[in-house]
């Protein structure tokens, strides 16, 4: 199987059929995770603590439009990820991207993008056009409920 097969395969496995125990199949003990959350690197414990994290505010989550490239053991994935919120029950839908770095069968390195701030204005829990008021030099004036850290 490609990595760009075996990629695909995991993400649709993970996030799909939210299947928590595949994240311990699919990363080594030692993993290294960019680009999600504010953490600067997150490990395969921190990982599935966000993937409880989304998977509660979105369901019925659908991996589509994947298209990729390897070389050696590295792998680069880009992808469309479509939800439901599951408060509003709103459809949202952006691009992703992962590029992995496999050490056997397992990612050892990945660095993300998905685009949160267009999902949560998409179902309705941010204001509109967010990004854009805040390039035009606008205070949201959003302030958050508590300080803690999602784990």
């Amino acid at each position: 199987m490609s990595l760009v097969a075996r990629t695909e395969a995991l993400l649709r496995n993970v996030w799909e059929n939210a299947d928590e125990n595949a994240l311990h199949s699919m990363f080594t003990p030692d993993a290294r995770i960019y680009g999600l959350e504010d953490l600067e690197m997150m490990g395969p414990t921190e990982f599935a603590a966000f993937h409880r994290m989304i998977t509660r505010q979105f369901i019925n989550i659908r991996i589509g439009e994947v298209a990729g490239i390897e070389q050696g053991q590295r792998v680069a994935l880009s992808f469309r990820v479509e939800a439901r919120d599951a408060t509003r029950n709103r459809a949202v839908g952006v691009s992703a991207f992962l590029m992995a770095r496999y050490d056997g069968d397992r990612i050892s390195e990945g660095r993300n993008f998905l685009d949160l701030l267009t999902l949560f204005e998409q179902a309705g829990r941010l204001p509109p056009r967010t990004r854009d008021m805040c390039l035009l030099g606008h205070d949201m004036k959003l302030s958050p409920r508590n300080t803690r850290h999602a784990h």
